[in-house]
């Protein structure tokens, strides 16, 4: 048998218990996440002191912001509709169709409509926020706004966009898209929309359904270990996402402590205010990054949407072409 041959038979005859062990982290990873949702909820929401410092980023938004920022804010959001989702579905299955990866295709639009509809409902109908220190509605909100309905949009756009590309191409894809993420995450807060824990959890909604839906393609027999392209195109987005997630780590913990110092500073209230909007943007940032990142290393070497058995028209990649090895 010539190197093509054996290549193909490698493939086919990939034990079944690499793809068990990838729905097996893949399964894990969601329940991590949706376990550090309901973390999130309880430190942000059911604390007094999350619902102290989420209103002062939403008094220091609304004091702070200039009108013109806040008007590009809104127009970032507004640009997600129903519309924008629909062409990313067409999108996803656009990709999926050209790559012949139809049913991983169908595992991204679930992954955007099952996000944006787990989203929802619980903002709406599970999740409360009461108040806990008398707080009143105006200036700042207290009805529930967690999770983020908009973050859980795009971050899932980007799960289903890192499902769908080929691998030699995931690394920069998604950091194109993780952009777009963390910038919709921060325009909530800008907007005076969202709470930063409310991104947080739309992050973490988004992630987990992704998550199960990769462990699904597996459990249906898609999936192989990746063939990846030149580093280069791998590792600077990863580099890029990891220095976004620790620069804002950093200017968070900065302004924490600036909030926490002066918080409690008679004459110092409006600063304070501010410094928990700046470190609200901060966290929405990092968070943002972080999960892209985490989408990343979940995939890392792995095709999730290879199918079972490959198709022999296709061709081989290069490092496994006869001449490579030569």
């Amino acid at each position: 048998m010539d190197s093509r041959g054996a290549h193909i038979q490698a493939v086919r005859g990939m034990p079944g218990v690499v793809r068990a062990r990838f729905r097996k982290r893949a399964t894990v990873s969601a329940l991590v996440a949706l376990l550090l949702f309901g973390l999130v909820y309880w430190l942000m929401v059911r604390t007094q002191t999350g619902q102290r410092f989420e209103d002062a980023v939403l008094a220091g938004a609304l004091e702070y912001r200039d009108r013109a920022e806040r008007g590009a804010a809104e127009g970032r959001l507004r640009a997600i509709s129903l519309a924008t989702i629909g062409a990313g579905c067409v999108g996803v299955l656009l990709i999926a169709a050209i790559r012949h990866r139809r049913l991983a295709g169908v595992a991204g639009v679930c992954t955007i409509v099952g996000a944006m509809g787990v989203a929802e409902v619980l903002k709406r109908y599970v999740v409360t926020r009461p108040a806990l220190y008398g707080q009143t509605d105006p200036p700042v909100p207290v009805h529930n706004s967690f999770p983020s309905g908009h973050t859980a949009i795009a971050t899932s756009l980007l799960f289903a966009l890192i499902i769908v590309a080929a691998p030699r191409w995931r690394g920069l894809a998604a950091a194109f898209g993780a952009l777009w993420t963390v910038g919709i995450g921060a325009s909530t807060v800008t907007a005076h929309w969202h709470r930063p824990a409310d991104t947080f959890g739309g992050n973490l909604i988004a992630f987990a359904v992704g998550a199960l839906a990769l462990a699904a393609l597996a459990a249906l027999g898609r999936g192989a270990p990746a063939v990846t392209g030149p580093r280069l195109l791998l590792r600077l987005p990863t580099f890029a996402l990891a220095g976004t997630a620790c620069v804002g780590t950093v200017l968070a913990g900065l302004f924490l402590w600036m909030y926490a110092r002066d918080r409690t500073t008679p004459a110092l209230p409006a600063d304070a205010d501010w410094e928990a909007y700046l470190a609200g943007q901060s966290l929405a940032s990092a968070f943002g990054a972080l999960t892209a990142l985490a989408m990343l290393s979940l995939v890392r070497r792995w095709d999730p949407s290879a199918p079972d058995q490959p198709r022999p028209w296709l061709p081989m990649p290069a490092a496994e072409t006869p001449a490579a090895r030569r």
